[in-house]
């Protein structure tokens, strides 16, 4: 439709039009200068447009949306811009203006927030088969692509395989085919990643099937998972707007389809580390059974022959009997809990500390806890950063050390006044295997490492007050 071209008087009413508000309202031309402006909207959008007036008469401009209603009753969208006219001694004379058609602007609008829609709807969707059934819903009741269905690739059968039609594409193309390597304008379109309109199909290319009513189709590609295509009985059905249009489709739906391949990668991923995770276990059990028993066989009769015989070859022996059994233990904890946790609750530091401090063999050890911290943490492997830590202290500075916890603002920290680590090694400690000491493990830091990487926490070794080792473990 052509512009709508206007004059309002100060009095709100019509005093001239060109001939196209006639030609869409009905309204005798020769009867705009007695008409009230108003009258020619419908009455629901008649306060409006009084408010605008009043607006340009007062403001200057304005700018509003509202129907025109034709003679046969149909709404067309415009949208009217109005300019206040003054004479030569400034006084308002009226308002002159232009009303443009935007019914296919709100149209595409609409079909815009439609795709939107479609597109939160997909990426909440967790099948590819439920993916599909939306995405031809959307292409007929969204873009007006009635006859449409959805080819996805499937490596088993080496093709793209039908997955959705509408009812209006199984009425044209009952059985649809599946399109291997090189098959039709489908798999050169799932290929070339380009979409495709067909204008007449038995004018451009020879049909699969010669007895079809298709005479136009559309192929939109669906990036590396398949193509969207639409049939029509009507030669040249699709036009540019179709295709971008459906473009954004189509998009939305890969989007989707990538992100349900993804979930399932992660879920099949998670089983499998699951299943490894239970192999470990089963593994670890079955070698500390193993290794243990004959372990603890000797360590008995060790024992016994202490009972009988003095010897510094028994202390020995027995000693590394015991190292052996911490080893263990300590190769357990890496296998088993690596860098896992259960569930977090809110934990008293200072009392965890304590805890630890009565199971760990402290001798003359001293353990000094300052302050308050509470923080979430899984309380088993915290417990097992502080045993880790607590005899990794007496290892290394002697039966008198003396080891405190305390808080930090934003976690707590350990430190020791034993000999301390020398800065150029302190980035190696936390290495399996690493330990200065004779009978040290060389996984107790690991483990604590571990355990602080589980939780999310930082760690900061450096020197402590009294000139020992210092961790800082941060939130």
């Amino acid at each position: 439709l052509e512009d709508v071209l206007y004059v309002i008087g100060p009095d709100g009413r019509l005093q001239w039009c060109n001939d196209e508000l006639p030609a869409e309202t009905g309204i005798a031309d020769g009867e705009s200068i007695e008409l009230d402006a108003l009258d020619c909207f419908p009455e629901s959008h008649q306060e409006r447009i009084g408010r605008a007036i009043d607006e340009t008469l007062t403001d200057g401009t304005t700018v509003v949306e509202a129907d025109l209603e034709t003679a046969r009753g149909e709404r067309i969208s415009h949208e009217f811009t109005g300019t206040r006219i003054t004479d030569e001694r400034g006084t308002v004379r009226g308002i002159v203006g232009v009303g443009r058609e935007i019914t296919r602007q709100k149209e595409r609008e609409a079909q815009l927030e439609a795709l939107n829609e479609t597109g939160q709807r997909l990426m909440a969707t967790e099948s590819r088969t439920e993916i599909a059934e939306i995405g031809v819903n959307a292409a007929r009741d969204v873009l007006g692509l009635e006859a449409n269905g959805i080819h996805l690739w499937d490596a088993e059968a080496s093709g793209l395989v039908p997955v959705a039609q509408t009812e209006e594409a199984k009425a044209l193309v009952p059985n649809p085919p599946t399109f291997s390597d090189g098959e039709g304008i489908a798999w050169e379109v799932y290929e070339d990643q380009e979409p495709r309109a067909i204008d007449d199909l038995h004018e451009e290319l020879a049909p699969i099937n010669p007895d079809t009513d298709i005479q136009s189709e559309l192929f939109l590609p669906l990036e590396r998972h398949g193509v969207l295509i639409a049939s029509s009985k009507t030669p040249r059905a699709f036009n540019h707007e179709d295709v971008v249009l459906g473009e954004i489709l189509v998009g939305s739906i890969a989007a989707a389809l990538d992100s349900v391949e993804q979930t399932q990668q992660l879920q099949e991923r998670e089983q499998e580390l699951r299943r490894q995770n239970d192999r470990i276990n089963e593994f670890t059990s079955d070698v500390s059974h193993d290794v243990r028993n004959p372990l603890h066989v000797a360590s008995g009769n060790v024992e016994i022959a202490r009972d009988e015989y003095q010897s510094d070859h028994l202390e020995t022996a027995s000693a590394a009997l015991d190292r052996m059994d911490q080893l263990i233990d300590d190769l357990l904890t890496l296998a088993r809990d690596g860098d896992a946790i259960g569930e977090t609750e809110l934990v008293d530091v200072m009392a965890v500390a304590k805890r630890c401090w009565d199971v760990v063999p402290s001798s003359d050890a001293t353990l000094v806890t300052t302050g308050d911290r509470t923080i979430a943490a899984d309380t088993t492997r915290l417990r097992q950063l502080f045993e880790n830590l607590m005899r990794n202290a007496i290892e290394h500075g002697g039966e008198n050390v003396t080891v405190t916890v305390g808080p930090l603002e934003d976690g707590f920290y350990l430190e020791d006044d034993g000999p301390g680590i020398p800065a150029d090694r302190r980035g190696d400690v936390f290495e399996i295997g690493y330990s200065t000491a004779a009978d040290g493990s060389g996984f107790g830091l690991r483990i604590v490492s571990r355990v602080a990487q589980a939780h999310g926490w930082s760690i900061d070794l450096g020197e402590g007050s009294e000139g020992g080792a210092r961790f800082e473990f941060r939130t």
